[in-house]
This record gives C-alpha cells, sequence and structure tokens, in this order.
C-alpha cells in the first residue's frame, strides 16, 4: 500500500495521461512500487516511465512534422553551414528536446514566447535531466537499484511530479497564448457578425441588427508548425426588427431584443499571432428564439 501522499501524486501523473495506452503503461509501472519485497521496483517503474514519456512526444511531437517548424529549419540551416562533418551529418536529427519543444510551443518561436510573457530558456531542462535518470534506472546495474523504501517513494513521486510539470507547462503556454490572440479573435468576432450574412440570425425577423458581439472564451486547442488554431465562444446581442422603415413609422412593425451563443474557429500564423483568420463560423445557436426567449423593445 503506497502513501497517501505518493498516492496523490500518481493520480495526478494518471490524469495527465493523453490516452488509455499511456495510462495502462503507467499503472502497470506503479504496481511493482507496492511491493517492498522486490528489489528492482524502482528500476521497473523507470522503464515504463521513460517509455511513456518516448511514446507521448512521438504522438505530440512527430520527426516529420518537428522538421518542418521555422525554429528547426533556422538550426539545421545553422548545422548545414558548420565546418563539422559530423555536425553537418546530423542537421536534420530530431532531438528529444526538439520534441519536447514542439509539444510546447508547435511552430512558435522563442522570441514569441518572450513578447507575451513567457519564458522559454531553460523550460525543459528539469524534465530532460529526469529523463537521464530514468535512463540510468532503466538500465539495471550494480549501482542502479534503489533498495531503501523511502529512497524508492522519494523517487517516484520525484519523477512523477516532472512529468505533471511538463504537462503543465503545455497547457500555460496555450493559456498565454489564448490571452496574446483574444483582442484579434475579439475583432474578427465582430467583423464575422456584423459585416456578412449570418445563419441563424438573419431568419429571426425582417431586419435582424448585431448591436453587440462578445467573445467569452478563447481556447487554443492545438498549435502545430504553422498556426495557432482557436475556438472562439460568445453571446451576439441582436435588435429584431419585423416590418419596413414605413411600417416602424406607422407602428405597424415590431422589435425585440435577443441574444444567441455563437461559436468560432479561427487560426494565426506562428510569425503574426495577431493576424487571425477565420476557419469556420460564426455557428449561431437560435434554439432560445424559437423557445420564445425574446424581450419586447
Amino acid at each position: 500500500m503506497l502513501p497517501s501522499k505518493t498516492t496523490l501524486v500518481i493520480e495526478r501523473l494518471l490524469e495527465c495521461m493523453p490516452n488509455d495506452f499511456c495510462r495502462t503503461i503507467i499503472e502497470g509501472s506503479v504496481r511493482p512500487i507496492e511491493d517492498d519485497n522486490n528489489p528492482i521496483r524502482a528500476n521497473l517503474f523507470a522503464l515504463g516511465v521513460r517509455e511513456t514519456i518516448r511514446i507521448m512526444l512521438a504522438c505530440a511531437a512527430p520527426d516529420r512534422t518537428v522538421r518542418k517548424t521555422p525554429w528547426f529549419q533556422a538550426v539545421m540551416a545553422e548545422k548545414l553551414s558548420s565546418k563539422n562533418a559530423e555536425i553537418r551529418k546530423k542537421a536534420d536529427e530530431v532531438t528529444r528536446r526538439d520534441r519536447m519543444r514542439y509539444a510546447t510551443q508547435g511552430g512558435l518561436s522563442d522570441d514569441t514566447l518572450l513578447a507575451i510573457g513567457l519564458d522559454p530558456d531553460g523550460m525543459h531542462d528539469a524534465l530532460i535531466s529526469k529523463i537521464s535518470e530514468l535512463s540510468k534506472y532503466a538500465h539495471i546495474s550494480p549501482g542502479s537499484v534503489l533498495a531503501e523504501k523511502g529512497k524508492v517513494l522519494v523517487f517516484v513521486e520525484e519523477v512523477a511530479n516532472e512529468v505533471i510539470a511538463f504537462v503543465d507547462q503545455i497547457r500555460a503556454v496555450k493559456e498565454e497564448v489564448a490571452t496574446a490572440v483574444s483582442e484579434s479573435i475579439q475583432n474578427e468576432a465582430d467583423l464575422a457578425l456584423t459585416e456578412t450574412e449570418v445563419h441563424g440570425l438573419d431568419e429571426l425577423s425582417t431586419h435582424t441588427r448585431v448591436t453587440e458581439v462578445m467573445v467569452e472564451v478563447v481556447k487554443v486547442t492545438g498549435i502545430d508548425e504553422s498556426y495557432v488554431h482557436v475556438e472562439a465562444l460568445g453571446t451576439v446581442y441582436v435588435d429584431l426588427v419585423y416590418g419596413s422603415e414605413s411600417d416602424q413609422r406607422r407602428d405597424m412593425g415590431a422589435k425585440m431584443r435577443g441574444r444567441y451563443p455563437f461559436t468560432m474557429a479561427m487560426q494565426s500564423p506562428v510569425a503574426d499571432l495577431t493576424a487571425v483568420e477565420r476557419v469556420w463560423g460564426p455557428t449561431v445557436d437560435n434554439t432560445s428564439f424559437y423557445e420564445g426567449d425574446v424581450e419586447d423593445e
């Protein structure tokens, strides 16, 4: 039976896993830790977690995709210009650090991260160091066996916390990028809902006039080698006008107010986060109109 502190850390680690397969490996890696009589329990845990990290990075940062990023292209060009033949030979080699960098920031440059308040220097040093330690214990030798229970538990918790920190870092970058593009997303949503006909609004009245657009949630759904992909959710406020202008003057028309949720998908080039492009939408949910949720003016 593991102490509650260790159990909580393992539970958090499992929550960080991207799929069932990775969760299965972690669960299998933890079981030997519960057996105090198993002298290589830490080694088996180290092997399982190291392989889980390898799988996670392979899925999140395929080599062919990493090679397409502007920052990798720049590094590769620099290596190819080296006078060292061995460096030139390995110019297109994708390292573990490259994969971690891509998983965290996609094609965004370090300068872009700095501009939005993130410091990329040393961002992955702790996990890189911990992976090296995992490799040491995964290759069992006379000097790589942890026998003392207390040391085993400390090792397990330290490793788990570094993986959790890496996943949290990925989330943090997405959150900061979402904040950085929010103003541009709001502007694009304004244009999309006021300057074009929008299915779901125009059908509601003779003249549907948008009075306000409020983007309430900006979520970065992914960052690849070329684009930051964003989903925006918000509310559009409208005046629903029935009848012509002359009908209104003769008091024969009607005017009501409504508000409806909308969603949009947008993207920004990694080279310029402010250059927002519409992918699809806006899609307006006008269900409440047909349920009678409107306000008379």
